[in-house]
C-alpha cells in the first residue's frame, strides 16, 4: 500500500461530515497525518503506539496536503478527481468538511503562503501554478488567477522564502532542468532561472534559515541554494556519505 507521510500539529480529520472523535489525553506532536492514493484515505497515525487511529475519506488518490499553523484550514490534493477538498478544525475533536473545487488537470502539490492567506498549487507535467484565496475558514478557498513559468515545462516541486517574497519552483524540462525564482508580489514574474544538470531530477525543495536544498534522486545528492547571494553554493553526494 503506498502512502506518504506527512508530520502536522493535527489530531485528525473527517470524512464528508461533522464528527466528534474520541477524548484523547496524547499531545498532538504524538500523531502524523498519513495519505493513501491507494485507499483513497487519510490516516491519522499514533507515533507512540504505532497505530493508525483514524481513516477518513478523501477524493480519488490524495498526493498532497496543506495545513495551517493553527490547524483550522487543511487542504488535499486528489489527482485523479482534479479538485481539493478543504476540511476545517473548530475544535481539538471537531472536523468539517467544508466542500471541494476544481482544480486543472492532476493537481501534483500545494503550499500556502507565508501569511496563509493564499495557497499554491502546481500540477503534473505542466507549468502552470493556481493561486488561491483563502477567505474564508468555513469555505473552501477560491481560485484568484492562473500563472504560467516562462519556458518552464514540467514543473515537479517548489518552496516559498520565509519573507514570502520569493517561490522557488523547480521545473524537470525535456533535457535543461531549472530552477526559478518567482516574484510573488510582482505576479510570479521570473527573478532568476537556474540551469541544472542535464541528468538533474528535483523531488522536492526545503526552505531553511536563507538556505534552498534541492534533492536531486537521479544524481543522489542534494545541491544547496543561498537566498541571500542568489548562488548554488554546494552539492552534497548522498553516496559519499554513504561510504
Amino acid at each position: 500500500m503506498k502512502k506518504y507521510l506527512i508530520l502536522t500539529g493535527l489530531l485528525c480529520l473527517t470524512s464528508a461530515c461533522v464528527q466528534r472523535l474520541p477524548q484523547t489525553s496524547k499531545p498532538v506532536s504524538t500523531q502524523a497525518l498519513i495519505l493513501s492514493p491507494t485507499t483513497n484515505q487519510l490516516y491519522v497515525f499514533d507515533l507512540l503506539n504505532h497505530r493508525i487511529s483514524y481513516a477518513i475519506g478523501t477524493g480519488q488518490v490524495p498526493t498532497d496536503i496543506a495545513v495551517t499553523p493553527n490547524g483550522r484550514s487543511i487542504l488535499v490534493l486528489n489527482q485523479l478527481e482534479n479538485s481539493i477538498s478543504f476540511y476545517q478544525r473548530r475544535d481539538a475533536q471537531t472536523f468539517v468538511f467544508g466542500g471541494t473545487i476544481g482544480t486543472l488537470t492532476r493537481p501534483h502539490k500545494v503550499l500556502l503562503n507565508s501569511s496563509f492567506s493564499q495557497a499554491y498549487v502546481i500540477f503534473e507535467n505542466q507549468p502552470w501554478i493556481q493561486i488561491l484565496e483563502l477567505k474564508s475558514r468555513t469555505k473552501p478557498p477560491t481560485p484568484e488567477k492562473t500563472v504560467r513559468v516562462s519556458d518552464a515545462l514540467h514543473l515537479n516541486a517548489f518552496a516559498l522564502s520565509t519573507d514570502g517574497k520569493t517561490l522557488y519552483v523547480s521545473d524537470k524540462g525535456d533535457k535543461s532542468p531549472k530552477l526559478y525564482l518567482l516574484d510573488t508580489q510582482n505576479d510570479f514574474k521570473t527573478l532568476q532561472s537556474v540551469d541544472l544538470k542535464d541528468n538533474s531530477q528535483i523531488s522536492s525543495l526545503l526552505f531553511h534559515k536563507d538556505k534552498v536544498y534541492l534533492s536531486d534522486f537521479f544524481q543522489d545528492e542534494i545541491k544547496v541554494w543561498n537566498h541571500q547571494t542568489k548562488t548554488m553554493e554546494n552539492s552534497i553526494s548522498l553516496k559519499s556519505e554513504l561510504t
